[in-house]
């Protein structure tokens, strides 16, 4: 048996990201993000799979999103 994947909240994914909520949904609404599922409770949900394959497909998304922010050399 596989063991289950921990479902990320939005608010996860943004503080994982260091964006915030507004910039996330821009992104979704862009087409520029992957969209989230929804589980039973009709909450949106990600699953960190799809975070991390969104985050090597957009590696220069930090640059982006955090203009202000020195990246490491």
């Amino acid at each position: 048996m596989e063991p289950v994947e921990r479902l990320l909240t939005i608010s996860d994914v943004c503080r994982l990201l260091g964006v915030s909520r507004r910039w996330w949904y821009r992104r979704i609404r862009e087409g520029t993000a992957p969209p989230p599922f929804r589980v039973g409770d009709s909450r949106p949900r990600y699953t960190a799979e799809q975070v991390r394959k969104w985050v090597e497909a957009n590696a220069t998304f930090a640059q982006k999103a955090r203009p202000g922010k020195r990246q490491p050399a």
